[in-house]
C-alpha cells in the first residue's frame, strides 16, 4: 500500500508539472495514428507529450486512459488551457494469440466542434466525435497497421488539393532498431516517423519527427498552425488492480476460452434443433403407421373367428394389401433375423421377430423361426407353443406337424388332434 501511495503521488507530481501538448494522446497509437494492441483488464495509462515547431513554439498536452476490459478502453485528453477531449477504444476482434486485431473507436469526443492543441490558431473545419476503424498485425518484434477514419484523419483546411486518392486512410509500420523500435505512419493528413524506447519495465520514451516533407512553416492541412517539426513524450503503464502478468494472462486466456465454449454451445444448440425435427419426423411417421395398423384392425376379428381356410387366406391378403408398407418391413425384420439365427445370436433374433410379429401378427414363418430358436435354447415348451400358434395359422403345413411331433418325442405335450 505505501509503495502504491508513492507511486500515485509521484504521478500526480508528473500530471501537475505537464502542460498541454501533441503526440501520443490517443488509447492506443503508433505517433498519431491508432493501432489495434493487445492490452489488459485495470490497466492504467498515462502520457506526457511536446512538440515543437520552426517558429520557436511548443505545445504541450497529457492524456489519461483506463482499461475497463481486455476488450475496451476509454481515456481523457487535455489539449490546452480550455480544450479537453475524451475517447474510446475497443477491440472488436483479437485472434487467440492476439497476433491480428481489428479495433474501432471515437476520438475527440466533445462539445466543440473544432478541438485544437494551439490556443492561437482556431481550426476551420470541424474534427470532433472522429470515428475510425483499424486493423493490425503483429509479428515478434514488428508489425503494421492499416485503417480509415473520418474528420481528424482527412484533410483540415477546405480547398487543399487532396494528394490521396482514398482520403481518411492512415497506416503505420514498427521494427525493431537495437532495442527499440522505429515507427513510420502516415496519419490521412502528413508522414511521421520515430523511435520507441522501453525506459523501464512500465515506462516508455517516444521521439519522432513529424510533420515530413513539410516546406512551409504552416501546415494547411492543419488549418495553417505551426508545423510540428519535433515531437517526444512518455507513456506509464501501471495494473491499479495489482495483477501480475500471468493472471492477466490466465483472465484473458479464461475470456477466450468461454468465448469458444459459446460458439460450442451454440453449435450444439442447432445439431439439437436438427435432431428434435428429426425425431418429429420420426413421430409423425409412427403416427401413420398407428393409423394404418388400426385400419388394418377391423380385418382382425373377421380373420380370428374365421374356420374357413379359403375365407381364411382371402382375409390374409386384404389385410397385407392394406399394409404394403409394414409387410415390406416384416420381410427385411424376418431376413435380419434369419441371419442373426445362423450367427448363433439367438437374443438379437428373437428380439427383432417380436417386433416383426407386432407389425405383422398372421405370418406363419415369424412363429416358426421363433420356435426353433426357442428349441435350440432347449425351451421346449416355448417352442411348441410358438410352433403351435403357426399351425393356426397354416394347417397345411406339413413341415409345422413334423416339428410338433418332434417337440412331443423330447418332451410330453398334449397329443396333436
Amino acid at each position: 500500500m505505501i509503495r502504491l501511495f508513492f507511486q500515485t503521488m509521484m504521478m500526480c507530481l508528473v500530471i501537475s508539472s505537464a502542460a498541454f501538448g501533441a503526440i501520443l494522446n490517443q488509447p492506443s497509437s503508433f505517433i498519431n495514428t491508432p493501432i489495434a494492441e493487445p492490452f489488459e483488464i485495470g490497466e492504467f495509462v498515462y502520457g506526457s507529450s511536446a512538440g515543437f515547431n520552426n517558429l520557436e513554439k511548443s505545445e504541450f498536452d497529457f492524456m489519461m486512459n483506463y482499461s475497463l476490459t481486455n476488450r475496451i478502453k476509454f481515456g481523457v485528453t487535455f489539449l490546452n488551457s480550455t480544450n479537453f477531449v475524451g475517447n474510446i477504444h475497443c477491440n472488436v476482434y483479437q485472434s487467440r494469440h492476439k497476433s491480428f486485431l481489428v479495433a474501432t473507436g471515437l476520438l475527440n469526443m466533445s462539445a466543440n466542434q473544432k478541438v485544437s492543441s494551439w490556443d492561437g490558431y482556431p481550426i476551420q473545419s470541424s474534427n470532433n466525435f472522429s470515428p475510425y476503424i483499424v486493423m493490425s498485425r503483429h509479428f515478434n518484434r514488428s508489425g503494421f497497421s492499416v485503417g480509415y477514419g473520418k474528420k481528424k484523419f482527412e484533410y483540415g483546411l477546405p480547398g487543399v488539393a487532396q494528394k490521396s486518392s482514398a482520403p481518411g486512410v492512415f497506416g503505420g509500420i514498427y521494427i525493431p532498431f537495437f532495442g527499440s523500435s522505429f515507427l513510420y505512419e502516415f496519419d490521412g493528413r502528413n508522414y511521421n516517423a520515430g523511435l520507441k524506447i522501453p525506459l523501464l519495465k512500465s515506462t516508455n520514451f517516444t521521439i519522432a519527427f513529424t510533420e515530413l516533407y513539410s516546406k512551409t512553416a504552416t501546415n494547411p492541412h492543419y488549418n495553417n498552425a505551426p508545423v510540428r517539426h519535433f515531437s517526444f513524450g512518455f507513456t506509464y503503464k501501471k495494473n491499479l488492480f495489482m495483477f501480475s502478468r500471468e493472471q492477466a494472462q490466465a483472465m484473458n486466456d479464461r475470456i477466450d476460452f468461454l468465448d469458444a465454449e459459446s460458439s460450442e454451445l451454440l453449435a450444439l444448440k442447432n445439431l439439437y434443433i436438427d435432431e428434435l425435427r428429426q425425431l418429429k419426423n420420426e413421430r409423425d411417421l409412427l403416427g401413420y403407421q398407428v393409423a394404418v395398423l388400426k385400419k388394418s384392425m377391423k380385418q382382425d376379428a373377421k380373420y380370428i373367428n374365421e374356420l374357413d381356410i379359403s375365407k381364411k387366406s382371402v382375409l390374409r391378403r386384404n389385410y397385407l394389401n392394406i399394409n404394403k408398407d409394414i409387410g415390406e418391413q416384416v420381410l427385411k425384420l424376418y431376413y435380419e433375423a434369419f441371419e442373426l439365427f445362423y450367427q448363433k445370436k439367438y437374443y438379437e433374433s428373437v428380439e427383432l421377430l417380436q417386433q416383426a410379429i407386432v407389425l405383422d401378427p398372421y405370418f406363419p414363418q415369424l412363429y416358426i423361426r421363433m420356435g426353433s430358436i426357442y428349441y435350440e435354447l432347449g425351451l421346449y415348451k416355448e417352442a411348441y407353443d410358438q410352433w403351435q400358434m403357426a399351425y393356426e395359422l397354416d394347417p397345411e403345413n406339413d413341415e409345422i406337424r413334423d416339428l410338433l411331433r418332434e417337440v412331443e418325442v423330447v418332451e410330453y405335450q398334449p397329443t396333436l388332434q
